[in-house]
């Protein structure tokens, strides 16, 4: 039976991904009614976004497994991560993203079939609650980075930095990718932190990746070095955490940043002139999506079809990529 669903498109977001689907779930079940005060200020933004750098949750062994797992900071934390995924779970609902996905994984399974990654297997508990996972699983998601990670993968990297995590897409792809190598995850939302654990262990790369929840400098000092590639998706904080000045170590570490000029105008052009004195700059813009390279979408409606390929990016973001000067 072919799938079709109509797709309502929401205008006026300022997130991306998993961010603005709570924020166009929120939009379409409380129309009439505010978020509670504070919920989507800048201090607080990062809770509840699916990636992001900046809550202090305190480290904690895992169970079961030598993948470190972090604690949420408070009850509020976990409540408001729970909100958040209900939300999003409800808006994908809503659109038809959601059922897709499931029909999708249940078609044709949760391993990845192509790009850098080919090969990785996902978990089940995040296919609820994805609006992005079909990319992912296609091995098309944010293809237009893909010549830097490829390159990444042969360049003889011993340490990753992965700054806003996620459920694990680079963190485990990476670790996977190069053998040996270690890979520092660091998310501040409990469930994906989970997530990223299940599909480390389900990878057979536990052993090499450790996930926390607040990069620090300090911790970013720590870690930097010329073996080190940082990948940065922390929705807006990236001008606080590159930081020259606080975190030295930078200049020699390879760079690849999701720039959020959506949320702060002007990012990118900033830390190119910031960065400048260490790095060569090249900014990458977003590329269309052809839907017919994938004839596994075909019975989909086109408009959900071309949503969904398009990863539910908004408008006002690119990519950095910072090589060291020599």
């Amino acid at each position: 039976m072919a799938l079709r669903w109509r797709l309502a498109s929401p205008s006026g977001l300022a997130w991306s991904r998993i961010s603005q689907i709570t924020v166009m779930a929120m939009k379409a079940t409380h129309s009439s009614a505010a978020p509670a005060s504070g919920v989507f200020s800048r201090a607080t933004r990062p809770v509840l976004l699916r990636r992001g750098a900046r809550t202090d949750p305190a480290a904690i062994p895992g169970e079961g497994s030598s993948v470190r797992r972090v604690s949420a900071t408070s009850l509020r934390a976990r409540v408001d991560a729970a909100y958040h995924r209900q939300m999003a779970r409800r808006y994908l609902r809503k659109t038809g993203i959601g059922p897709a996905t499931q029909v999708y994984a249940k078609d044709h399974g949760l391993r990845v079939q192509g790009g850098p990654f080919e090969g990785m297997l996902y978990v089940a508990r995040y296919v609820p609650s994805s609006g992005d996972l079909i990319p992912k699983l296609l091995g098309v998601y944010e293809e237009e980075v893909h010549p830097v990670i490829e390159r990444w993968l042969g360049a003889g990297f011993d340490t990753f930095v992965d700054v806003g995590s996620g459920e694990g897409y680079y963190a485990v792809g990476l670790a996977r990718g190069v053998p040996g190598a270690r890979v520092y995850a660091f998310d501040v939302n409990e469930y994906v932190n989970r997530t990223c654990a299940q599909m480390a262990a389900e990878n057979g790369v536990a052993d090499r990746v450790e996930i926390a929840g607040f990069c620090t400098h300090e911790r970013l000092q720590s870690l930097a070095g010329p073996k080190t590639a940082v990948l940065l998706d922390c929705e807006g904080c990236e001008a606080e955490l590159l930081d020259p000045e606080h975190v030295p170590a930078l200049a020699q570490s390879e760079l690849l940043v999701e720039l959020h000029d959506n949320m702060d105008p002007g990012l990118s052009t900033a830390l190119v002139e910031r960065l400048s004195p260490t790095h060569e700059a090249r900014l990458i813009e977003p590329a269309p999506r052809d839907a017919e390279r994938h004839p596994e979408l075909a019975d989909l409606d086109p408009e959900l079809r071309d949503q969904i390929l398009s990863e539910l990016r908004v408008d006002g973001i690119r990519w950095g990529h910072f090589v060291p000067r020599a």
